[in-house]
């Protein structure tokens, strides 16, 4: 192995002191990218682990140790310019490298937690099998150690992979609902505004502002019923979720416009006029928004439960 036993006489390298920093408002902690406190977080504790293993290695580890701290000074330079996913891609390079520094027992315990990773379900599909199947190669007892070692960053190479997509979906399903929130808000302060103002024609039925509510009140139905689903699923490929979610904001045009036709409907159906027929009107339409779920994403697809 590349690695020299440390001498416990000799002082480990420190990261630099720096001052405490100062707490974030309250409204920007609540507003912060949870990814990036948790690139800073495992970049802060990778510099460390790195300081210390670094010490004491033979020249081909010392060129290793190189790389690893362009590899972590890259995702610090990622972290400073928001640039979250890069800075993970970088941590985990730097993760990669570090395989070739850790010594026969550490690998052994790395090759474990893979394994049993790999084998809970955090890691799925295909990878999870190669995963298996190149820690089992890794452990046959013929294989040089060198090769041991490539076998077992290729693996946590894939789970890095892995990692990376399932954080990618929550990041996609993230920006979506906040545009599907912002939207939804906007919508609901319309509607709040126009039954406000109107509050004294609630006895009109073909008064404009009960058409431009029904419409408003079809988009906000759309909108909420793909933000509800929206929270609960974000399974799939990466590709698939994007066209996804990308649809799922034209669901407002197919809810204003089901508010319509609700609002015609009711005009046709309905014969004695007063605020019981508005409020009818207003509820039908929501309801005929909320109502788009029933349409199918894929439209050749069968019609099923959560499609």
């Amino acid at each position: 192995m590349d690695v020299i036993p440390i001498d416990p006489t000799v002082e480990v390298p420190r990261p630099p002191a720096t001052k405490p920093a100062k707490a974030a408002p309250w409204f920007r902690r609540i507003v912060a990218d949870p990814q990036r406190a948790r690139l800073e977080s495992e970049l802060e504790t990778a510099e460390f682990r790195h300081a210390v293993r670094s010490h004491g290695l033979s020249p081909a580890g010392a060129a290793t140790a190189v790389q690893i701290t362009r590899a972590l000074g890259q995702a610090r330079s990622c972290l400073l310019s928001k640039r979250t996913d890069a800075g993970f891609a970088y941590l985990h390079i730097a993760d990669e490298l570090e395989i070739a520094l850790l010594s026969p027992v550490e690998l052994g315990g790395r090759v474990d937690r893979v394994r049993r990773e790999a084998g809970s379900g955090k890691v799925r599909g295909w990878r999870s099998d190669h995963i298996v199947e190149l820690l089992n190669r890794a452990d046959a007892a013929e294989i040089p150690v060198a090769d041991r070692v490539q076998l077992v960053a290729d693996a946590v190479r894939c789970q890095n992979h892995a990692a990376s997509n399932e954080y990618l979906k929550i990041t996609i399903l993230r920006r979506a609902q906040a545009i599907l929130i912002m939207l939804g808000s906007v919508l609901f302060a319309i509607a709040l505004w126009l039954a406000l103002a109107n509050t004294d024609q609630f006895g009109r039925v073909d008064a404009g502002w009960v058409l431009a509510a029904a419409a408003d009140l079809g988009a906000l139905g759309g909108v909420t019923s793909v933000l509800q689903r929206a929270t609960k699923d974000y399974s799939g490929r990466v590709p698939q979720l994007l066209g996804t979610y990308v649809v799922s904001l034209s669901r407002a045009l197919v809810g204003g416009a089901a508010g319509l036709l609700a609002y015609l409907a009711q005009r046709v159906i309905i014969e004695t006029d007063g605020a019981a027929k508005v409020g009818g009107i207003l509820a039908a339409a929501f309801v005929a928004g909320f109502a788009e779920r029933l349409l199918p994403e894929n439209p050749s697809a069968p019609l099923v439960a959560g499609n």
